[in-house]
Formats: structure tokens, C-alpha cells, sequence
């Protein structure tokens, strides 16, 4: 429409330069985004998610992907120099001490003026979400990836395994001992009962930490209960230990689990040589009954224990932090507002969520979208191929749905889902630390951190003996001013109540 009218008055005032006065007013306007790069997204103006919203609001993206590695320190070079991206990717963690300097574009009024599909968004998504982006004095300074994906770490375990020794899917702690301890008597000492896990680190344990109760973080219970696990729930943590212990003595825990690297573990997996393992929850299309690598893996539900329900978190639905940068552009502003308030409705969802219809999804009968095999036979896996396909990238602001990643990872992944759903306490509150809380809580988590990784290693290979150290890691603790880090980190919690 604005390209007819121009020729139109071109044509009424017969001007010879009114040709370049349109070239001029059609020129796209560049929105340059800095963002943390993902390995299998493809950001760029060519992949049809940001192809339709070039066309539809005139504009070109100028993706600056940064690896992880280098991310922190390129954003520290780009406060200090002063030469600003339009959006740039960053944790609220370490630009606080930011807020108050005109380096970023005040959020408060402009989202619901402008953005307001965004709040829209937010309330949709969760309880706490609208607190979580605000600061502790009411005040928005970012947008974020609103990701509904809860598959973190489940429990996978050998169905042919089980039903050689003909026992039923574990639900308690001590079923699962049983049940691994059948599996030993199954397959001798050179199987791997029990293996860390790809991709765990030490998840290993801290999965398992929170079956007893316990945790390797922070633990959000519920609305005002906000406990440091490792310290707080010791009494929780001793039992899981015990457990863990116990079970790297009788060898039903890998003995290199410590040493077995990703590719070797992945391996024994594929070849249905492992009975049991913790990993992230969206593999069941790869490894549960009729996946892709032809194992036979089921998802169980956490394990109850003698202290009761497990621990189970959900996710905070935040992808990602992305704050405006304020460049003294209001034009640009404005238009950063239109195409993010597109992104945050209900059709810029679907374009994120499921990318363009006939090719990459259809509509069923019910008019319900659902991927085409362009993404469910992807050669990367459903996961990462729609990624590949510029549908729900890693680092862009946007909104992927619960739908759209339940078809991704399969029903085996979803009935997992189901299964930790019902134990959901509330998920982690984003706290805002004042530049010398930060200052000291980042101290001394370090040496807090540093020293319980390495204990709970000790104490389930045994180096530590839980009897005879357990006084000692409190103490120790509390000599690293564990008490003091918990009652700055509890202060910030009660500001985040207050929001």
C-alpha cells in the first residue's frame, strides 16, 4: 500500500526524482541481534522463519553469533566500547550493575505499549514468569525465549533387561536396587549395570540427589521456601550418598564412570549394553521401544524413598535473556517493538513453533499443526533439524510450544513428562543481586562449589567415608561461610517475593 501510494503521486507530480525518493523509503531497515551461538541453529535471512519477517516488516537481520567460549568476554568488549547491536543476548546476572546507565533501553512502559503480546506470553507461561522479568524494583529490561520444555534429566532403563529377569518397572529407590542388582546377576561383571549417562556431568548425582530430597542447587519448594540443598537438606544428602555408594561397591555403578567419555557411553547405549542411565528426557525417540538406534529403553517416573516424594523441579520456561540496546534510534526502537510484539503472537508462535505450512508441517483434520517427516526424519533427529529449518533456534527470542516439542520427542518422552509432571514443585525464581552481592556470592559459591563436587565424589567412591567425614564436610562447609552465602542469597529471594 505505501509502495502505491508513492507511485501514485509520483505519477500526479510527474518527478523525475521521485523514483529515488520510493528506492530510498523501501530500503530495509537492518536490526542487528548479537547473540550466544547454538551448534545446529541456522540463523539467517534465507531460512523461512526470518525470510517471512524481513518480508512483512521490511527488514534485514544481521546475526552476530558469538561461541560460548568468547560470548562472555565479546559482551564486556562491547559495554566498554560503546558501539551497541540493536539486541544482544545477556544474563541478568551480569548486567544489573548496568541497569541505571542508558546502555539499555528501559523495558517498563514500552511492553505493554508496544510489546504487548509479550506479557501476554509471560502470563500463559507461568505462575512466577512475570516476576522473573522484573527487576526488584517492578522494572522490565529484557525480553526472553519463552521455551515450554521440561524434558531434563529422566531415568532410562533396559526393558529387555527387565523382562529377562522378570520384574516390573521400578518406582521406589529400593525397587531400582533391586532391580540392578538382578541385572548384575543377568550379565556378569563386565556389563555396565548402571552408566553415567551422556552428556550428564554431574548429574549422575544430582539426579539422584533430589530423589532422596536433597539437591546439588537451590530447591524452590514452594512459595516462600527457598533451601540451599547441599547445606540445608544434609540429613537428605547423606542417604543419597549412602545410595550411591552402595552402589559403586557392588559394581552396579559403572566403575569409570568418572573416566567413560560421551562417545564410549553412547556406544554401549546403542548396542543395548547398558541397563540403566540418567539423561535428558527428549531422547525417547532415539532410544525408547521402536526408536531410531533400535534399543529398547523405557522412561521410568523418579524414584520415591524412605524421605518421601522426590524433588522435581520444572523449568523456569526462560531460553534465553535479550535486552534492546539503546542507540539513540528511536525509528529502529520502534520497529525492534513491532517485529518482537509479531514474534510473541499467536502467529509468530507458529511460525517458531512449527515454520512454514505444506512443507514443514500441515494442518489435520481438527486444524491442528503437525510436522511433516522434512522435520521428524530430519537427518539431524526431529530435535535439531527443525533448527536447521530455522524453527525453534537456540539463541532468538521467541515462544516454542509445548505441542510442537511433544511431536518432536515422541511418546516415550512425553509419557516421562507425565510421569515427573506430578511431582513438580515450583520452578527456580531469577534473582536480582546488587553489584556487591554479586561480587560476594560469586566468591564464595566458588570455593563452596568447588569443594562439594569433589566431596560427593569421595563420598560415593568411598575415599570419604560418610561415617567417619561426614562431620568434617559440615564443618567445612560452614568454614567456606556456606551461612553467609545463604543468607545473601535468601535476601534476594524475599525481594523477589515482594515484586
Amino acid at each position: 500500500m505505501k509502495k502505491f501510494f508513492a507511485v501514485l503521486l509520483c505519477a500526479m507530480m510527474a518527478c523525475g526524482t521521485c523514483g529515488v525518493a520510493l528506492g530510498e523509503a523501501d530500503e530495509p531497515m537492518t536490526l542487528t541481534f548479537m547473540l550466544q551461538e547454538h551448534e545446529h541453529s541456522v540463523l539467517n535471512n534465507d531460512v523461512y522463519t526470518f525470510k517471512t519477517l524481513g518480508e512483512k516488516f521490511n527488514v534485514v537481520f544481521d546475526f552476530q553469533l558469538i561461541s560460548g567460549a568468547a560470548y562472555n568476554e565479546r559482551v564486556n568488549m562491547v559495554l566498554a566500547g560503546g558501539e551497541y547491536p540493536d539486541v544482544m543476548y545477556a544474563v541478568p546476572d551480569s548486567m544489573a550493575q548496568y541497569y541505571d546507565t542508558g546502555i539499555f533501553v528501559e523495558l517498563t512502559d514500552i511492553i505493554p505499549e508496544k510489546i504487548p503480546n509479550f506479557l501476554t506470553a509471560c502470563e500463559a507461561a507461568d505462575s512466577n514468569y512475570l516476576k522473573n522479568i522484573k527487576d526488584d524494583e517492578g522494572r522490565m529490561w529484557y525480553l526472553t525465549k519463552i521455551e515450554y520444555s521440561n524434558y531434563n534429566f529422566f531415568p532410562y532403563l533396559n526393558q529387555d533387561w527387565l523382562e529377562e529377569v522378570g520384574m516390573e518397572i521400578p518406582t521406589s529407590i529400593d525397587e531400582l536396587y533391586a532391580v540392578l542388582t538382578a541385572f548384575k546377576e543377568l550379565k556378569g561383571d563386565d556389563a555396565i549395570i548402571w552408566a553415567a549417562g551422556p552428556w550428564t556431568g554431574n548429574n549422575l548425582w544430582s539426579t539422584v540427589l533430589e530423589y532422596f530430597g536433597s539437591s546439588s542447587w537451590w530447591m524452590h519448594e514452594e512459595l516462600g521456601t527457598y533451601v540451599y540443598g547441599p547445606y540445608e537438606r544434609a540429613d537428605e544428602l547423606k542417604d543419597a550418598l549412602s545410595f550411591l555408594n552402595r552402589c559403586s561397591n557392588e559394581g552396579l555403578l559403572d566403575p569409570d564412570w568418572m573416566t567413560r567419555d560421551d562417545d564410549a557411553i553412547n556406544a554401549r547405549i546403542n548396542a543395548g549394553e547398558v541397563g540403566f542411565f540418567i539423561t535428558y528426557g527428549d531422547n525417547g525417540n532415539t532410544w525408547g521401544p521402536g526408536g531410531t538406534s533400535g534399543t529398547n529403553y523405557i522412561i521410568t517416573g523418579p524414584f520415591t524413598t524412605e524421605n518421601g516424594d522426590p524433588f522435581v523441579q520444572p523449568n523456569t520456561l526462560i531460553g534465553g535473556y535479550y535486552y534492546i540496546m539503546n542507540n539513540g534510534d528511536q525509528e529502529k526502537l520502534d520497529k525492534i517493538c513491532e517485529v518482537m510484539n509479531y514474534v510473541y503472537s499467536d502467529e509468530g508462535t507458529m511460525l517458531f513453533s512449527f515454520g512454514e505450512e505444506g512443507y514443514t508441517y500441515t494442518l489435520d483434520e481438527d486444524g491442528n499443526p503437525q510436522f511433516t517427516d522434512v522435520v521428524l526424519k530430519h537427518e539431524l533427529g526431529g530435535v535439531n533439524g527443525r533448527r536447521q529449518l530455522g524453527i525453534n533456534p537456540g539463541p532468538f527470542p521467541h515462544v516454542s510450544l509445548d505441542t510442537a516439542w511433544g511431536q518432536i520427542v515422541g511418546e516415550v518422552s512425553n509419557e516421562g513428562l507425565e510421569k515427573h509432571r506430578q511431582y513438580w514443585k515450583l520452578s527456580a525464581p531469577v534473582l536480582a543481586p546488587t553489584v556487591e552481592e554479586s561480587a560476594e556470592q560469586t566468591q564464595l559459591i566458588a570455593d563452596i562449589n568447588k569443594y562439594f563436587s569433589s566431596a560427593v565424589v569421595q563420598f560415593i567412591t568411598g575415599d570419604l567415608s560418610l561415617e567417619d567425614d561426614w562431620d568434617t564436610y559440615l564443618s567445612t562447609m560452614e568454614e567456606l561461610n556456606v551461612e553467609r552465602y545463604i543468607e545473601v542469597c535468601r535476601g534476594q529471594y524475599e525481594r523477589w517475593l515482594a515484586r
